[in-house]
């Protein structure tokens, strides 16, 4: 027999014979053993990560990062959450431009509204075009 069987067997006993109204209170004792027991488990078998650093770039790498110009950065910096100043420098987190790239797909930089397809034959200058047979 196990050492915690004696204890297990105990625990069994009072399950059966505790009256009615000591019941949840007996649940809730079990459901912390078990919490405490699931979290040894994981711990123990999980190595944990350290964080790591948040870096913060500067506007040159930023804007490689997210495929925009220094300038672009500068004139909107304040439409992107991870920007952070330092005394008079403008900042930006990595951590925060790959949590933007992950849930953005198209940079603000890069979306283009898309012009209609022009026909020969539309107005220019107030005037049809008009088409030439040779």
């Amino acid at each position: 027999m196990e050492p915690h069987s004696n204890d297990l067997q105990a625990l069994l006993t009072r399950a059966r014979e505790l009256p009615v109204d000591g019941l949840p209170r007996l649940l809730g004792d079990l459901r912390e053993v078990e919490a405490i027991a699931m979290a040894r488990l994981l711990t123990a078998t999980a190595p944990v990560a350290a964080p790591q650093a948040d870096q913060l770039l500067d506007a040159a790498e930023a804007g490689r990062r997210l495929g925009v110009g220094v300038d672009y950065l500068y004139h909107n910096h304040g439409r992107y959450p991870f920007t952070r100043r330092v005394g008079r420098r403008l900042l930006f987190s990595a951590e925060g431009i790959a949590s933007y790239i992950r849930g953005t797909t198209i940079p603000p930089s890069r979306r283009r509204r898309i012009s209609p397809v022009r026909n020969p034959a539309t107005r220019r200058n107030g005037q049809h075009e008009q088409t030439q047979s040779q």
